[in-house]
């Protein structure tokens, strides 16, 4: 059950902004949250997604599923036009989430909290959490503009 764990807000709050800060580089426009749901399961729809193991003052998983539309539309912007999702379109997704972690660690050491990160997981289709993560519940955001259309999955805590 969810609410037998406290989600604090400020534990996601870097990683969201991140998020908004690193679409609006990329799009020049903003994409809009157009939900919010917490729970247990992994409820990633993705067809690319992308992931990374936080560790530090805070612990735990973040992950970003895209739709193809939108893996074509971002990889464009980054690497030069794309008419595929390829190889190295999708590599191109790890850049996305290392600026999102990027931003979310500096916003993190102003509040002096330390985090940092391994290397990005990218797999076709939904990611996989690690079972020692599966403890902590997960909060998705959904993001959806006629750019953008992603999700934004974290499951955060502080390290005892």
């Amino acid at each position: 059950m969810v609410s037998d764990f406290l989600i604090e807000a400020e534990l996601l709050h870097p990683f969201i902004l991140g998020l908004d800060k690193t679409i609006y580089d990329i799009f020049k426009s903003k994409c809009r949250r157009t939900s919010l749901k917490i729970s247990y399961e992994n409820s990633s729809y993705g067809d690319v997604s992308t992931s990374l193991v936080i560790t530090g003052d805070i612990f735990g998983f973040v992950s970003l599923s895209f739709t193809n539309e939108y893996v074509l539309n971002c990889a464009s912007n980054l690497i030069g036009e794309c008419d595929e999702v390829d190889d190295d379109v999708i590599d191109s997704m790890a850049s996305v989430i290392n600026t999102v972690a990027g931003v979310a660690q500096t916003l993190y050491e102003e509040q002096n909290v330390y985090i940092s990160h391994g290397l990005p997981l990218i797999v076709e289709g939904a990611v996989k959490c690690p079972k020692v993560y599966r403890k902590i519940p997960v909060v998705s955001c959904l993001y959806e503009s006629e750019q953008c259309h992603l999700e934004l999955s974290l499951r955060l805590d502080k390290s005892h």
